[in-house]
């Protein structure tokens, strides 16, 4: 079997190789392929078994290159390749999340949720057992994709052993009838988290941690000024003079270092003042000072400096991670390439691109591949270089539709008007198209704003039942309708709905004439004698 293969990606075959199958080929080479005039269904059908494997490993480097998964655990092998699918299954991701939804919701009837008497600690033991097990099944499935290499992954091992441990209290409970303080119920949210679902929490809590390290030095610096002058208070504060209303001869807020301690933290979030100041005020109006140089550098320099510093390191640690991630793709985009280029032309056509995209996101359509073909052969070679498949990301997630010319009326295409009414209507959708149109658009919202502060501000008690200004509400909506319908017969039915604001401004006009509508019927109806 000939490495680089023929044509096409068909497998090439030496002539000392077919001579066993009556073919006298000489010293030559015999292709395979589906349209050769040696080739058998056999023959056919191990051409297509070759691409499949050929676009299904392309379409797993994508996918790795996605998820930022190592590249040396790729699966080499159909084994592997099956485990790689259950793995990133949705039904596997689906019984994962569930398995850590549950065991969270298991607080809800546990202690202290419910009373000793009330709670069925078997029931719950049991749930959290089946849970604990189910939380496992992309485990096996990772197994059996990587083998033993899985355990030098330290997150995996951390998971496994949280689980070990949380069965050996499931399974204590169970065998002496009898709950007990449990630790191990605070690790429950690993669950949740470590789930295909929860990337990005995972991504920003890792993220976090990270950035806290060059924070440690600020937060030194802030637990030092506050224990400084957690001491001085008490000493400056710790004894008052008798207070004639309540008889009490102390500042409770400094009565110990604990108590000075803890407010002046709690005077961080301004939460107790200036309840914390009002004794030591009462006996000295210069104890005032103390509390405006605290709250002035405490609150106002260092703690404003901790989350400036917070937001920096965090904002590093992101763009890092994106630049990581974006290399990360193109390596992925970079080996599927070289994957599905088996005569190193450094081009793919269109056969292999359609037949990575149906492998890669089988749910596009014959028409989107195409239109996904033609915007990355930005050259029309009838090839895609690996430059242009750089691109392929971005691209994949583009919306395609055909484009029948441009609507401009009441019917979905252009050349669907009669010719009569044709020219009004292209006048009419350059006229709701011009930038102008949208400006006085604006421009009535704007006014229509300002009547409805003006009326607010003018409106009392005494007529409140009647507009302080001259009814505008009709003027408005005239006006707004009147658009609606402009940009209805100007861009049709399919160009005016295809946009969710003018989804939006349908349905707001629509209301408002219903509520005008109602308005006018109750009207007339009290004018009607009885």
């Amino acid at each position: 079997m000939q490495g680089n293969g023929g044509r096409d990606g068909v497998p090439l075959l030496s002539g000392s190789e077919t001579e066993d199958n009556g073919v006298d080929a000489g010293s030559g080479l015999i292709e395979l392929g589906a349209d050769s005039p040696f080739a058998t269904p056999v023959d056919s059908e191990i051409a297509e078994s070759v691409d499949h494997w050929k676009y299904e490993q392309a379409a797993i480097y994508l996918e790795e290159g996605v998820d930022h998964s190592k590249f040396a655990d790729h699966p080499k092998t159909a084994e592997a390749v099956v485990a790689y699918r259950y793995v990133n299954s949705w039904q596997v991701k689906v019984i994962d999340l569930l398995a850590g939804i549950v065991l969270m919701a298991l607080a809800l009837f546990e202690e202290p949720a419910v009373c000793n008497k009330c709670s069925n600690f078997n029931a719950t033991a049991i749930v959290e057992i089946l849970c604990l097990l189910a939380s496992h099944v992309h485990t096996f499935f990772y197994f059996r994709w990587k083998g033993a290499s899985v355990f030098k992954e330290k997150k995996l091992v951390v998971k496994i052993a949280l689980t070990i441990e949380m069965l050996i209290e499931a399974v204590v409970i169970l065998a002496r009838q009898e709950t007990h303080l449990r630790f191990m119920r605070a690790f429950r949210p690993v669950f949740i988290i470590d789930n295909k679902f929860a990337t990005g929490i995972k991504r920003v809590l890792y993220e976090i941690l990270q950035s806290l390290p060059p924070v440690i030095e600020i937060l030194v610096l802030l637990i030092t000024f506050i224990t400084t002058f957690a001491v001085m208070g008490y000493y400056l504060f710790g004894t008052q003079k008798m207070d004639a209303y309540t008889q009490d001869s102390h500042n409770w807020y400094f009565y110990s270092f604990q108590d000075s301690w803890v407010n002046l933290f709690v005077l961080l979030t301004t939460a107790n003042y200036p309840d914390v100041m009002m004794p030591a005020y009462r006996d000295n109006r210069w104890a005032a000072l103390f509390f405006i140089i605290y709250l002035m550098v405490a609150l106002y320099f260092i703690a404003n400096l901790l989350l400036a510093a917070v937001y920096s390191n965090f904002n590093s640690k992101e763009k890092e991670k994106f630049g990581r991630l974006f290399i990360h793709r193109r390596h992925g985009l970079r080996k599927a390439f070289h994957v599905l280029d088996t005569e190193n032309t450094g081009k793919l056509d269109y056969l292999t691109f359609r037949g990575v995209v149906m492998e890669y996101l089988p749910r596009k359509h014959q028409f989107e591949i195409t239109c996904m073909f033609k915007a990355m052969d930005k050259e029309e070679t009838g090839g895609v270089d690996l430059d242009n498949w750089f691109s392929f990301y971005e691209i994949s997630l583009y919306t395609w539709r055909e484009d029948r010319g441009q609507s401009s009326g009441l019917f979905c295409a252009i050349q669907d008007y009669p010719a009569p009414i044709l020219p009004f209507f292209l006048v009419l959708n350059k006229v709701v198209l011009h930038i102008y149109f949208e400006y006085f658009i604006d421009f009535c919202i704007i006014v229509n704003a300002a009547f409805l502060i003006a009326e607010a501000a003018l409106t009392t008690d005494a007529n409140k039942e009647q507009h302080a200004i001259v009814d505008y509400e009709q003027v408005f909506i005239s006006i707004y309708t009147v658009e609606a319908v402009m940009k209805i017969c100007g861009l049709g039915f399919r160009g005016y709905f295809s946009k969710g604001f003018n989804i939006f401004d349908f349905v707001i006009v629509a209301v408002s004439l219903l509520g005008q509508a109602s308005k006018m019927s109750a009207a007339y109806h009290c004018c009607i004698p009885c």
